[in-house]
């Protein structure tokens, strides 16, 4: 059984997933729990925002269309933006966290999991030592 997500008030997220179901149930569960969660419905559109160093958390769609989850990331990190990121997949995650650098803050997981579980994840991947 999983802990009650805990996830602190404050916090921004920035939401990137084509899925507009995924994206409705996510966002509606981190802003429950006062997160300041934003969306954004591809990675083209997330570079876009003048907001984009600002997010202490991006969860992304490792398979969306224009720019992918890792395109995204390398070309956040080549703009020096340093947020922690949660890709999210329907592949293997252990598979593709091979391919992530160690000292990145990168965490891959399954799409599969529940929406308790993904809140769980997020709860856990955003700890004070990787807030800004």
């Amino acid at each position: 059984m999983l802990k009650v997500c805990s996830l602190r008030q404050g916090v921004r997220v920035l939401l990137i997933d084509d899925e507009k179901t995924i994206r409705r149930a996510i966002l509606f569960a981190l802003r429950g729990r006062g997160v300041e969660a934003l969306e954004c419905q591809n990675a083209l559109e997330a570079l876009q925002r003048p907001d984009l160093e600002r997010f202490d958390l991006m969860i992304v769609d490792l398979n969306l269309p224009l720019l992918s989850g890792e395109e995204f990331l390398q070309k956040l990190r080549s703009l020096h933006v340093l947020a922690p990121l949660i890709l999210f997949t329907s592949e293997n995650p252990a598979i593709i966290q091979q391919h992530i650098p160690e000292n990145d803050r990168v965490k891959i997981i399954s799409k599969d999991l529940s929406l308790n579980e993904i809140l769980h994840e997020i709860d856990h991947f955003i700890q004070p030592s990787f807030i800004k």
